[in-house]
Formats: structure tokens, sequence, C-alpha cells
């Protein structure tokens, strides 16, 4: 499993612009304003030619009494409790600050180890980076706006990451890991007990029994499977107590070690945003996902053809995603379940040899070539896939630019008439045919003269 590293400190000491810096991407929000992060962002990371997930936190500010700003407290607490690796984030502008003690009290007190990066030592700027030495960390200076110190920040954080293999939830025992994934008392541990034969799951009608996440190892049909029950994640904005917020990073940690998912979803409800979110949250993570709709038994003949309308809508982005409407209680649909996580995990390790995908390339472009822009033209030359669990797709272009959105997700939907690809996410990647990255060769048109 990844190691996690949390960013934490006090307001405007730029850990965004570090969390962005780090990951290539501008995923967090940056302002000069304090406070703009409220909620927790994850993201993968390459630290040293390892991976890990880092995690942006809000801006530690103990005196804040209003709701949000105890939320981000907590979620400050719960990600600091979760982390393998803390990065201490100060002002080299602002030397050093009050605030800038009691976080660092608070990282102590949990006794991980903790990187101090003094952030916003900007090129020629001068200051005393021996007042920090009060924190009792070792240092680092970088600027995180400029992209300096980034690459010395990177390899001190390498050498604190811990041992592979030594991060806390081990693999266990070989088999394909199954995730029950879901809002709170949706049902989650009466299926895993449905799925299971047996009553090993605390089951209850408060909604947030299950605290951790569970492994559950059992066979079916020969096969063998990892079940994990997770705990229920909440809108980030419901997420008032402490130990909920545990169980959130629980559970979001328990996608990284996960092959398929089961959005587990309560029909007694309306489907939620959050259970939008979660599916996209876990296709994003380029895990395979189906949704079974709990509770089925407590429908109406009109309220079942409501709900379905309702959640075709809702998953108008996943249309390729299996759904199956079940009940935990008395069993029915639940058979479904495990054969159609096999077929997904299956596509989801599918390879499709180069001469094959090529031709796909051909007759997709042939059918509906790329749209004009600005008097250009994508030429797609080659593609290639490089990687399963998610299959993942390397096109040769001449400018990847010139690849609208649009014409992403034609692809995409073409290539998924040819192979179905049932709950599995693809990704393409255009690359400049200039690149050394990967073959050259032009997809061959048609009657074209050699």
């Amino acid at each position: 499993m990844k190691p996690v590293l949390a960013i934490v400190g006090r307001p405007n000491v730029g850990k965004s612009t570090l969390f962005n810096r780090l990951t290539g991407r501008r995923l967090a929000i940056v302002d000069d304003e304090p406070g703009v992060t409220r909620d927790c962002l994850y993201a993968d990371v390459d630290v040293e030619g390892r991976g890990a997930m880092l995690v942006d936190t809000g801006g530690f500010s103990p005196g804040a009494k209003d709701e949000i700003g105890s939320g981000v407290l907590r979620s400050i607490e719960a990600a600091i409790a979760e982390a393998d690796v803390l990065l201490l984030v100060v002002s080299a502008r602002d030397g050093l600050h009050p605030l800038d003690r009691e976080v660092a009290t608070l990282a102590r007190r949990r006794g991980r180890p903790v990187l101090l990066v003094i952030n916003q030592a900007d090129p020629g700027m001068s200051f005393p980076d021996w007042e920090f030495d009060a924190l009792g960390f070792e240092g680092v200076s970088v600027s995180a706006l400029h992209n300096q110190g980034i690459d010395g920040l990177l390899e001190r954080l390498g050498a604190l990451l811990p041992e592979p293999g030594t991060v806390s939830d081990s693999d266990g025992p070989a088999g394909l890991r199954v995730c029950l994934l879901g809002r709170p008392n949706a049902g989650k541990s009466s299926l895993a007990n449905r799925l299971l034969g047996a009553e090993r799951q605390l089951v209850s009608a408060e909604p947030g029994t299950t605290r951790d996440a569970v492994d559950l190892h059992f066979e079916h049909q020969g096969s063998r499977y990892v079940l994990i029950d997770t705990p229920g994640v909440r809108r980030r904005s419901r997420v008032h107590k402490r130990l909920e917020v545990l169980s959130v990073m629980a559970a979001l940690r328990t996608l990284e070690r996960t092959d398929v998912a089961i959005l587990v979803a309560d029909g007694s409800e309306d489907f939620s945003e959050q259970d939008q979110r979660l599916a996209h949250l876990t296709l994003e993570r380029g895990r395979g996902l189906i949704i079974a709709v709990n509770k089925c038994d407590l429908w109406s003949s009109t309220r079942k053809k409501a709900y379905l309308d309702t959640l075709d809508h809702a998953l108008r982005f996943a249309r390729f995603v299996p759904r199956f409407t079940v009940s935990a209680r008395t069993g029915v649909g639940v058979s479904a379940l495990l054969p159609a996580v096999a077929e997904v995990y299956s596509w989801c390790g599918k390879r499709i040899t180069t001469g094959e995908i090529n031709r796909f390339l051909e007759v997709a472009t042939e059918n509906v070539s790329p749209p004009s822009i600005k008097g250009r033209r994508a030429r797609l030359y080659y593609l290639a896939q490089t990687n399963v669990r998610p299959p993942t797709f390397v096109c040769s272009v001449n400018n990847p630019v010139l690849v609208t959105d649009s014409y992403r997700r034609y692809l995409a939907r073409s290539l998924r008439e040819r192979y179905p690809y049932p709950g599995t996410p693809i990704r393409f990647i255009f690359r400049s045919h200039k690149s050394d990255d990967g073959p050259r060769r032009p997809v061959r048109k048609k009657g074209r003269k050699r």
C-alpha cells in the first residue's frame, strides 16, 4: 500500500502551492487570502521512484470557533493521525510564528517522521533560517512558487518514507480485492455478511457502526477473495466528528489497495451527489466499479422506475458501469455480484495487441476526423497499450494540444463499442510524435500509396 504524506501548517504559508508543485497539477486553489483550503485534497505523487498519496490540509488555526473552522481542525488532526510522514510547512517570508510552534507540538505528539519545509524562500531572498531550529526538526528551504529546492525536498522526503511492505494495512493472502464503498447505513456490512454467508460484521441501524476498513478473506467457486468493508463516507461538509473524519480517510485509503469496488447505494433514499462523487473517485483512481443498489425489497413498482431513471441520469458519465438491484436482507440479486466483480477484474487486466488497436484507430479516425483548430488538425499516428489496471493507451500525435476533449471522449466511446470494458476506466495519453517515448509509425490510410 502506498505511504501517506500529509502537508500541514498554519494558513497562508503556501501549502497548496507546494501540493500543486509536487503533484505537477493545479489541483488545489491558491489565493493570498488565508483559509481557502477547507477540505483535504488527495493526489498521487512520485517520491524518488516510489508512489505515495499526498494530502493537502487546511490551515491550522485553533482559535476558530465556527463550524467550518472546527471541521478544518478535525480534518488536520485526522490527516496527522493517518499519515506516515508529515511535511510541516512554515514561511521564510514571515519568519517563526507562534502557530508554527503549535503545529510542531501537534505533529511531535503523534510520533510521525516530520520534514520541516521552509517555503516562500524566493530566489535572491535572505532570511534567518536558524530561527526555525526552535521547532526541533530537520528542515529544507524551498520556493514552491518558483520551483526552487523541490528536488532536494523530494530527496529528503524519500529518506523518511517507510520501507516497502511496512506500511499499515498489509495485503495479506493473495486474492481478488473487493471493496464495499458507500454512505453510512447503506447496508454495506449486511451485504458483506450476505456475500460471506455468515454474521462476521456488526450490523446496526445507527449510521457509522463500521469504524475501520475490515478485511474478510473467503473463497467463492474456487476463487479467493478479500472483501473489504469500509466505513461510510459522508459528504465532507457533514463530517462533524473526528472519528468520522478518520473513517473517511480509511475508506479513501482502502481504494489504494482495491481491485474492484462495489459502490453500495441506499435504495430507500435518492441516489445522491455523494454517491456520484464516490463513483467518480473510484474510476479516477483507476479501480474497477460496479453499483449495487441495496434495499430494493422496499420498492414499489413506481419507486423502482423513478429510482432507476434517476440513477441512469446521475451516472451518465459512467454508463459502462454495471448496476444491480439487491437486498442484503432477503438475498435478492446478491448472487450476481461476485461473477460481475470477476468479469470487471478480467477486463481491467485485458491487453489488446498493437496491430489490433491500430486497426481500431484507423477505422475511428476515418469515421470521424479530429476537428480543425484555427486551421490546424491533429494527426494521430500510432496507438499502443502501455498498461493495465487500468488499461492505458498512449497515442503518438503531431500536437497533443490539438486533440480536443470531445475527440478524446469519442475515441473512448468508440473503443468501448468494440471492447465493452464493463466497469473499467480506460485512459488515453497523447504524446508528441517527436518524443522519444514511443513508436512513430503512422497509421496507414486505406488506398494510400506507399
